[in-house]
């Protein structure tokens, strides 16, 4: 009887605790230190930076196909503040499957070595783009000393679907872990590949995660923290167990169409 209500208890706990949500943002425009910071700050947040280091310039608002890109002293000046700050690799390549483990690791090592001469900062996460991985990516990241980006995410603007907040719970709610990361390309128009049409449009997500996390519904935390309490989540002996029935359920039901298309065939 005890297992059964702890794993009981397990599943209210994932459906009814607050979703832990975290602010994160891509490649490292200009709009979101211009705006997406300020705004996350006046609303008692910090944000998780994905910086395409090789994209970076000293002293000058780089024009990348992107946007304005930040500079170095930006990037510092977001650290200082208490953002994270992540890499976004060295180039941004997208098409991770289709490189070598060489090329891979020469990102890695290309990408430290930029936030350690330009910021003098040891950068701990790196994201891939699309995050896309390869047998080889977790092996060579952890190899560098680095921690890789692993999350549910939810694009900001949405690219296909127009999600609503509530819709943002329910996805969370449904991972079984209860975290999501928010995650944006830009905050304004010429700012990123997939932004909103003005900072306002930004400021009104914001204000609704707020609300929520008032009311006791949401929690906002830094990535950081986000990522040890996924990983506790995780590996949890009952949350393995859940995903194991699931997965053994979904077996089942995969065989019993097969019989159910064979009887069918057979009338």
């Amino acid at each position: 009887a005890l297992p059964l209500f702890a794993f009981i208890s397990f599943c209210i706990y994932c459906w009814c605790a607050p979703v832990q949500v975290a602010f994160t943002f891509d490649d490292g425009t200009l709009d979101e230190y211009q705006y997406a910071a300020p705004i996350l700050e006046k609303y008692g947040y910090r944000g998780f930076f994905n910086i395409i280091s090789g994209k970076v310039k000293h002293g000058e608002n780089f024009q990348d196909q992107l946007g304005p890109m930040m500079s170095w002293e930006q990037i510092s000046d977001l650290e200082k503040r208490g953002h994270e700050i992540s890499s976004h690799t060295h180039s941004h390549r997208t098409h991770i499957g289709l490189m070598s483990c060489e090329e891979i690791e020469r990102e890695l090592l290309m990408t430290v070595d930029d936030f350690r001469t330009n910021m003098n900062f040891n950068v701990r996460y790196v994201a891939f783009p699309q995050n896309a991985k390869t047998v080889y990516t977790d092996e060579l990241v952890l190899k560098h000393g680095l921690i890789p980006v692993r999350a549910n995410r939810i694009d900001f603007p949405p690219c296909s679907h127009n999600y609503t907040i509530d819709e943002v719970l329910g996805r969370c709610r449904r991972n079984m872990n209860g975290t999501c990361v928010l995650q944006f390309h830009g905050i304004c128009k010429g700012g990123g590949w997939n932004s909103f049409n003005s900072p306002s449009e930004f400021e009104d997500i914001v204000r609704q995660v707020k609300k929520l996390e008032e009311r006791g519904v949401i929690r906002v935390l830094n990535y950081s923290e986000l990522s040890r309490t996924r990983d506790a989540i995780l590996n949890h002996p009952i949350s393995i167990l859940l995903r194991k029935t699931v997965f053994h359920l979904e077996n089942l039901a995969r065989q019993a169409i097969h019989v159910l298309r064979g009887l069918q065939g057979g009338i």
